[in-house]
Order: C-alpha cells, then sequence, then structure tokens
C-alpha cells in the first residue's frame, strides 16, 4: 500500500504526457490506435512550448500554460487540416471498435507494460521516496526543486540556482519541468516527483512509443501488439541501465521518445513528393516530436536525426522512381532534393557544433567485443539475453526482404555503427566525430540497440503468427464487418496464440537472468550506502543516517537559512529536500575564493584571517556535514570542516551518526 504515494503524481503525469499529443494528432485525421501511440513525443514537444512561453511571459510553470499552448497547438492543427492537403488519415484496422482486435491489444499493452514496470520498480526502488544514489542525482533533483519552488522552467540552468557561476549554462531541463508539474501532489516531496515520473517514463511512454515504431513496420497482430510491451522490457540495456548510470534521467526521457519521432520523421520522408502524402501534418507533428526530444537531451535529437538519415535516402530514391514514371514533376522532385539537401547540410553543421566540452569516456571494449555484445542483446554487463535478441536478429532480417522497411536496416546500421566505434574504437578523431554528442560514453551508447531492436523482435513475432494463421487478420482495406469477424474456430485460435506467445514471452525474458541482473545491479543505485563504501563503488551518495538528516533539517533551519554543504557526500540534497538553500548545489558547480577559504579554515574560527568576511559574504547560517566519504567512495580533504565539534565557530543543533548539523555562532 505504501506504493499508492505515487498514484495521483503518476496519473497527472499520464494525462500530461498523452492527452496534448493524442488532440493535435486527432484533429490531423489521426485516430484510434494510431493516435495513441505518437501521442507522447508530440505531448512532449508541446510541454516543451510551453516552458518556452512561460520564457518569454514571464508567467509561472504549472498546467495552465500547457493547457494554453496546447490550445495553440490544436488550433493550428485545425487549421492544417482545414487549409492544406491530405490529413494523416485514419487506419480503419486501428481504430476503437469492439469488433477489431489489433486496437484492443494494443490498449491491453498499456496495461500490461503498467503491470510489468510496477513490478519492475517496486525492485529497483527500496521505498517510494529512494533516490538515485550517484553523481548526476544532485543536480537532478535540486533543479527539480529550483522549477517547484520558483516556476522557471527555461530549457537552460538558471543562475540563480548557483550564483558563483556569474553565468547561464544551456541543459536540458525537461525531465525537470515534468517532474516539477507532479510535486504538488507529493506533498512537495522531490523523491516521489522524481520516482513518480520514473514509472510513467518506463511504463508509458516508452512502450507507446516503441508500438508506434512498431505500427509503422507493419506490425498488427494482437499477439505482436501484447509482445511488444513485453519485449520494451526485455532488453537490459534500456531502461534499466539509464536507473543505474549516471543518473541518466535526460537521456531516459529523450530516449523513450525516439522511436515515435523516428516513425513520424520517416512517414514524412520516405514517400518523397507524393501528393498523397500529408506533408504539412507531419512537418507539424514531426517537428514538434523532434524539439521535445532536444530539450529531453540534444543528443536524443541528434540520434533521432541520423536515424533518419536512411530514410532520407529511401525518399531520394523514391522521387527519383515518381518523376520517371511522370507521377510527379521534375520540378518537384527537384524542389525535394533541394530541401532535403539542405537539411542534410543542417544536420551536419548541428552534428559538428554539438560537442560537449568534457573529456569523452575511454573506450570499454574493442571492435570484435563490441560487435560480439551488440549481436547477443547485453551490450554492457550481465548474462545475454538470448530470446529478445534472436527475434530481433529475426526481425531485422526479414525487414530486410521487404523493399519499403529497408531504410529500418540502415538506420539500424547507423546505430550499431555508433555503438562499435563509441565502445570499441580507440580514442581519435573519427570516435570524437562520431561519438562525441554523447561523450563516447558506452553507457549513454548501448541503449541505442534497445530501441531498434525492440520493433524488429516485435515485427520477427507479427510475421510468425501471420504465418501461423495468414488469414484472417485485419488489414486497412477490411472495414467491413464480416472481413473482421473470422469463424468461431479461428477466432478460438487466435486467441490462443495472442495469450500464448505473449506468456512465453513474459516468462522467456522478465525472468531470465538478464533482467535479474539488470533489475539487481538498478536497485544498488537506489539502495543506501554502506557506511564504508568498497573502492571503485560510484552509489555512495547518502547513508540512512545521512537521509535521516536531510529529512531532519526543515524542522531545524529557518526558512531563510543558508547551509555550507559538500555536493559530493549528497549533503546539497538539503535544497532538493527542504527547500533551504546551499552553496553549492550540484557537483562540478563552481567554487568562489570566500567558500574555498571556509573549506579551509571555518574550524579556526574569527582568529583566522578572512573567516568571518567569507561568512558575512556567504551569507551562511549553518554548516551540514557529512564527513569526507562521497559518491566517488573516496575521502576529501576539507580541514575548514574536520573536528567542527571543537569549533568556535559553530555549534552542534543535531546529530545522526556521522551526519551533523551545526548552526555558525561566529562573527555575528
Amino acid at each position: 500500500m505504501e506504493w499508492l504515494v505515487l498514484a495521483a503524481p503518476s496519473i497527472l503525469l499520464i494525462a500530461v504526457l498523452v492527452v496534448p499529443g493524442w488532440g493535435v494528432l486527432t484533429l490531423l485525421g489521426r485516430s484510434g490506435l494510431a493516435a495513441l501511440t505518437a501521442a507522447p513525443a508530440v505531448s512532449l514537444g508541446i510541454v516543451v512550448l510551453a516552458a518556452l512561453l512561460v520564457e518569454a511571459t514571464g508567467w509561472r510553470w504549472g498546467l495552465v500554460p500547457i493547457a494554453l499552448t496546447s490550445l495553440i497547438v490544436a488550433a493550428v492543427a485545425f487549421a492544417v487540416r482545414r487549409w492544406t492537403g491530405p490529413d494523416l488519415g485514419a487506419a480503419q484496422d486501428l481504430a476503437w471498435r469492439w469488433r477489431n482486435p489489433t486496437a484492443w491489444a494494443g490498449a491491453l499493452m498499456v496495461v500490461g507494460s503498467l503491470l510489468l514496470w510496477a513490478r519492475h520498480l517496486t525492485n529497483v526502488l527500496p521505498e517510494p521516496t529512494s533516490i538515485s544514489q550517484t553523481y548526476d542525482n544532485v543536480f537532478h533533483l535540486n533543479v527539480i526543486r529550483f522549477i517547484s519552488d520558483t516556476g522557471d522552467p527555461g530549457p537552460w540552468l538558471p543562475r540563480d540556482l548557483n550564483p558563483a557561476e556569474g553565468r547561464t549554462i544551456l541543459y536540458p531541463t525537461a525531465w525537470h519541468q515534468l517532474a516539477a508539474l507532479a510535486m504538488p501532489l507529493t506533498g512537495g516531496s522531490v523523491q516521489l516527483a522524481s520516482n513518480a515520473l520514473l514509472f510513467v517514463v518506463c511504463a508509458v511512454v516508452w512502450p507507446l512509443c516503441a508500438l508506434e515504431l512498431c505500427l509503422a513496420l507493419g506490425v498488427r497482430t494482437p499477439a505482436a501488439l501484447l509482445g511488444a510491451g513485453v519485449l520494451a522490457g526485455a532488453f537490459s540495456s534500456y531502461p534499466f541501465l539509464m536507473l543505474d548510470w549516471g543518473v541518466l534521467y535526460p537521456n531516459l526521457l529523450s530516449y523513450a521518445v525516439i522511436p515515435a519521432t523516428l516513425a513520424l520523421l520517416a512517414a514524412l520522408v520516405c514517400a518523397g513528393p507524393d501528393t498523397r502524402t500529408p506533408l504539412v501534418p507531419l512537418l507539424l507533428v514531426s517537428g514538434v516530436a523532434v524539439l521535445g526530444t532536444a530539450v529531453a537531451h540534444p543528443n536524443g535529437a541528434l540520434l533521432v536525426l541520423a536515424l533518419a538519415l536512411p530514410a532520407v535516402g529511401s525518399g531520394a530514391l523514391t522521387t527519383w522512381h515518381l518523376a520517371r514514371r511522370r507521377e510527379t514533376s521534375w520540378v518537384r522532385a527537384a524542389v525535394w532534393w533541394v530541401v532535403a539537401a539542405g537539411a542534410l547540410a543542417a544536420f551536419v553543421r548541428l552534428w559538428l557544433f554539438a560537442r560537449p566540452s568534457s573529456r569523452p569516456w575511454e573506450p570499454l571494449h574493442d571492435i570484435p567485443t563490441a560487435l560480439g555484445q551488440a549481436l547477443y542483446g547485453n551490450p554492457i554487463m550481465g548474462p545475454p539475453g538470448p530470446i529478445p535478441a534472436f527475434l530481433a536478429a529475426i526481425g531485422f532480417a526479414l525487414l530486410a526482404l521487404r523493399p519499403q522497411h529497408r531504410w529500418y536496416i540502415g538506420a539500424a546500421l547507423v546505430g550499431l555503427t555508433l555503438w562499435v566505434v563509441g565502445s570499441g574504437a580507440p580514442d581519435g578523431p573519427v570516435r570524437e566525430l562520431l561519438t562525441g554528442a554523447w561523450y563516447s560514453d558506452s553507457y549513454r551508447l548501448a541503449p541505442i540497440l534497445a530501441l531498434l531492436s525492440v520493433p524488429a523482435a516485435a515485427y520477427a513475432v507479427d510475421r510468425a503468427v501471420r504465418w501461423v494463421h495468414p488469414t484472417p487478420i485485419p488489414r486497412r482495406a477490411q472495414t467491413d464487418r464480416a472481413a473482421m469477424a473470422p469463424t468461431t474456430r479461428l477466432r478460438r485460435r487466435l486467441l490462443a496464440t495472442t495469450t500464448i506467445i505473449p506468456a512465453l514471452l513474459v516468462v522467456s525474458s522478465q525472468w531470465s537472468p538478464s533482467i535479474h541482473h539488470a533489475v539487481t545491479h538498478a536497485h544498488t543505485a537506489y539502495d543506501f550506502a554502506d557506511f564504508e563504501c568498497a573502492e571503485g563503488d560510484v552509489t555512495c551518495l547518502l547513508t540512512p543516517d545521512e537521509f535521516q538528516m536531510l529529512r531532519a533539517v526543515e524542522n531545524l533551519t529557518p526558512p531563510d537559512a543558508v547551509l555550507l554543504a559538500d555536493p559530493e557526500t549528497g549533503a546539497s540534497l538539503a535544497y532538493a529536500f527542504t527547500g533551504r538553500r546551499v552553496l553549492r548545489p550540484y557537483i562540478g558547480a563552481t567554487v568562489t575564493d570566500a567558500e574555498q577559504l571556509l573549506l579551509e579554515h571555518l574550524r579556526a574560527g574569527p582568529e583566522q584571517p578572512g573567516v568571518c568576511p567569507a561568512i558575512q559574504s556567504t551569507g551562511i547560517t549553518h554548516v551540514l556535514d557529512f564527513g569526507r566519504q562521497n559518491v566517488h567512495s573516496r575521502w576529501v580533504e576539507t580541514p575548514g570542516l574536520d573536528h567542527l565539534d571543537e569549533s568556535p565557530a559553530v555549534r552542534l543543533v543535531e546529530r545522526h551518526g556521522a551526519a551533523a548539523l551545526y548552526e555558525v555562532v561566529a562573527c555575528r
């Protein structure tokens, strides 16, 4: 029952990430399951547009700007449908009808994903309020608190979060914008808001967007659609790896919508200048989806654009054939090629520009090992996942036989190249050129394989079902009741297939050593650190005593308190937990000269020259000391904070084990 505290914020976030996009897609002519599966990608773009609207107008972040932005985009969609060419169209085999098993299988897939990920996340998270004990989470939780407190959701790190920076820093904040929306329904708990969003992205956004790409590849059988939901949780490299390493919440969100965004982009470019293609509606929704992907994390947008390059090539060939057959004019073909070339040039420039400033990570493997790990479905660590990997391999082989789907093989080769180069190639200009946008980090590149393998595996299941039951599978052309109502005997066979295949996938994948290892390893990243962490452990952010101390700070300090705290020990999470200002709100934040002096000499008190001016300039009222052990499981020397119990500069307020809160009493 304790997990029910996540229900209300989860329901709110599901509504925010589904309803706006669903409404826009419906106005553009999509309906049924097809509108639902692409909705999260479009909704995320609308949320990002709402944040930009708030930045431009000075409004406070909340549901009202999102509702207003949704209405504006919906009005544009209505105008596009009324005054341009064909709309997105409604696939009859995906409409919500009682006798349409395809659409209802998609709906059941969502329900199954909710149950599946409820199980996974309750195994990953020790408690509903557990947090990732990793490096990046200090930043993520504090930014969520900042957006909730200030109402400022801008897609860049505000100077007010850390005035010592003296500048604004571009940073993807879509994750934090969404989590801040849920804060009022959690009693102000950043932990609950973040974990509710984690559940929604894994259980709703990712499976729906994966299903959108499955539909784009022609997957229609109920067994395959239900199986797609199972397969979305069958690869350890995504989303499990995102929970374990980093923690990479922005990448988790950005990658979740990539399949749907890729499907929309492919629909836009693959058909070339065919007059039957709804170019303007597709341009609208794909543009909004790419924007959402980019603000969730820029390398997600680079990835989806790179994966769409083979689709552009397919569209160029289609344009050539259309012009030769006089189905379009050479002028229209030339215009299409010029626009495509311009878009390609812009992409290349963007690719070269998006270079993170940090030094890239070293490769984990050599090239043969990286290739082998990609083939057996577990590219980072732990035992292989043979069943999903085998299905994906069969799916890719079958897709290669279909000319209309060969662009997807090209996309898979692009993704495989990025993984192999980033994980296996030696450092050098080629590796930096191709994978620098991901810091050449294998942990950021490994999920690409899962993003592309899930639809391929679902396609293999779909082809197998069609081979066993060649008729009657609902098709777009079959709209009458007789065509969509199989005989009683065949109906029973289809029902058995629809039940047995997903059940077999659940047993073979969800209880596999690969997923068990992924869940167990992710659990360690959310469990409390040991009091003495092993060397090399990078999940040593908080001990149980430190967690209790953070929860007590709100009742022990005034609202205007300013805390001197070390983010690497987790003490700076006092801001996320209580709203009390800390001098360094995230690891890597700029340290001023005054702060550095306090870290080195505060213990000496007023007798040390410069201590009093430093206390007065920083405004600190308290010191939150979590000792010297930090997230890197190593000791850091800060002599000014050692043995504060003996210091005349402070007095002890409360202690929990090694964690202590002191009030500054000197220089007042």
